[in-house]
C-alpha cells in the first residue's frame, strides 16, 4: 500500500512540476505584457503594502478600542506562526527550488523581480497574507471578507 501511495504521490508532483514548469516559461516568453510587467513588481513588494496596515490599525483602533491591544497582538502572533511554519517546516518539506534559480528555466527568467536563494514552496508571503485574511475576515474585517481574499 505504502508503495502506491508513493508512486501516486511521484506522478503526481512530476505532473505538477512539468505544468509549473511550463507556465512559467509561458509567462517569461510569451504572457508578458507591459502593464503586467510595471504593476506586479509592485503588488509583489512588500512595502506597497504598508498603507493597507496602517488602515486596518487605525480602523480597528476606532471599532474595537477594548480589543484593540489583542488584535494587535494576536496579528502580530499570526504572522510569526505562519512565516515560522512556511519557513522552518514546509519549505523543508517540499524543497522546490525557485524557477528563477533552476538551472533548466534560469534562461527564461527577465529579472523583473530579485531572484533570491532558497526554496520557493510554499511562498511565506502568501501564507502570512492568507493568515491575517483569515483572522481578520472572522474578526475584525467582516464587511471586506471578498477582498481580503482577492488581497491574500
Amino acid at each position: 500500500m505504502l508503495d502506491f501511495v508513493f508512486i501516486f504521490f511521484n506522478i503526481a508532483f512530476n505532473s505538477i512540476h512539468a505544468w509549473d514548469s511550463a507556465m512559467y516559461m509561458a509567462f517569461q516568453t510569451q504572457w508578458n505584457s507591459a502593464w503586467a510587467d510595471f504593476i506586479f513588481p509592485i503588488l509583489r513588494n512588500k512595502l506597497t503594502w504598508i498603507p493597507l496596515y496602517i488602515g486596518v490599525v487605525i480602523y480597528t483602533y476606532q471599532k474595537h478600542k477594548a480589543h484593540f491591544l489583542y488584535l494587535v497582538i494576536i496579528s502580530i502572533g499570526l504572522i510569526i506562526l505562519s512565516d515560522n511554519t512556511c519557513a522552518r517546516l514546509l519549505k523543508p518539506i517540499f524543497e522546490r527550488i525557485r524557477p528563477c534559480a533552476a538551472t533548466e528555466l534560469s534562461p527564461y527568467f527577465r529579472g523583473l523581480i530579485h531572484c533570491s536563494n532558497g526554496f520557493s514552496m510554499p511562498s511565506c508571503h502568501a501564507m502570512n497574507h492568507a493568515a491575517l485574511a483569515c483572522f481578520w475576515s472572522l474578526t475584525i474585517l467582516k464587511k471586506f471578507r471578498w477582498f481580503l481574499v482577492l488581497w491574500a
